[in-house]
């Protein structure tokens, strides 16, 4: 989410509806909770949200979202490849 918001950024988008399949993050964003174990990626993605007006997050379950997660899954798994 932390690059999206970048590229968002960097193609000067002025307001963003981000979906996601995280409850917990969603409201981690929303409502302001503190996650320790992502502390950093949390603040970085919460600077750049304040570059966007009107900014949205907003859950959707992963079943309702086959594609984006498949699409999402294949990604990491080429950026956890070893070589």
């Amino acid at each position: 989410m932390r690059e999206a918001l970048r590229k968002a950024r960097d193609t000067n988008l002025k307001s963003l509806q981000i979906l996601l399949d995280s409850q917990v993050l969603v409201l981690a964003l929303s409502e302001g909770w503190d996650m320790n174990e992502i502390a950093g990626v949390l603040q970085d993605i919460r600077n750049l949200a304040t570059l966007f007006c009107p900014i949205s997050f907003t859950f959707v379950p992963q079943l309702e979202n086959l594609q984006a997660d498949a699409l999402a899954s294949s990604c990491l798994d080429r950026l956890l490849v070893v070589t």
